[in-house]
């Protein structure tokens, strides 16, 4: 379990109005944590979902704020098979509640077409800490986009190129999201593609290693001097028996004649 950042004033402030210790508050707050962290993939799925409200209420480089009622904690707690005393959630909720109050400035606020949804018309908004896999992630994806940039790719590019190369967006779907006629968003991708099979074309050089098509590999050897490089031979062009030996008889001295 990962414990949540709120502060331990907030949380001794809670335990003090209920029959709860500032410790068993403790042990609700990481089970909540990790139950709505379990789901956080189906929590992203549903703030971008046109039929539904956006419940994904705050997002920072450390964390991010999903407001759920009291029946839907009950319902995330019980898929991620946690079991809690509902008075201890409650109480873990209330001092999520308190957090985003005091700690953000900020609380939540709804329709009320909405709130004649829910049983009891309250959300409360529950803190999940980014994992460093989480985080990497969102590094992994600015850097993507931020290697087209340096490349030269206008920004429009560099969406469209990633949206689909990397995310599996379908062209048209993409197209039309943006705008713009589908060729656009082809040219792009196709640039990108070309660009990230060229040695030496990400922002360090010395990340040379490159996925070209495999008709791209030498014939009889698996070194190509015209390019300088090596290439991992495939059944076709070199029997499995011999790559290795290939391999490591050009990668002696590959420059040598």
């Amino acid at each position: 379990m990962h414990r949540p950042a709120i502060d331990d004033a907030i949380i001794e402030a809670v335990a003090a109005n209920t029959g709860f210790e500032a410790t068993d508050v403790k042990v609700g707050l990481r089970t909540l944590h990790d139950a709505v962290r379990d789901r956080v993939a189906e929590e992203f799925s549903a703030a971008r979902d046109a039929e539904g409200p956006d419940h994904l209420l705050l997002e920072g480089p450390d964390a991010a704020w999903f407001a759920l009622d009291y029946r839907e904690l009950e319902a995330t707690l019980a898929d991620a098979g946690y079991e809690m005393d509902e008075d201890l959630l409650a109480a873990a909720a209330a001092t999520n509640l308190r957090a985003f109050q005091a700690g953000e400035g900020r609380t939540v606020s709804f329709s009320r077409s909405l709130a004649k949804e829910y049983e009891a018309p309250f959300l409360y908004p529950v803190r999940v800490n980014k994992s460093e896999s989480w985080r990497a992630a969102e590094r992994h994806a600015l850097d993507c986009v931020t290697d087209l940039l340096d490349a030269g790719f206008s920004p429009a590019d560099a969406l469209d190129a990633w949206a689909v190369e990397w995310l599996g967006v379908p062209v048209a779907e993409w197209a039309e999201r943006r705008g713009v006629d589908e060729s656009t968003v082809r040219g792009a991708v196709e640039r990108s593609r070309d660009h990230r099979e060229t040695p030496g074309g990400r922002v360090d050089p010395g990340n040379d290693v490159t996925a070209p098509s495999t008709d791209a590999t030498p014939a009889d050897s698996a070194y190509d001097p015209e390019t300088d490089r090596l290439f991992i031979p495939t059944d076709e062009h070199v029997p499995p028996e011999e790559a290795e030996n290939l391999l490591a008889g050009d990668a002696d001295d590959p420059g040598s004649e």
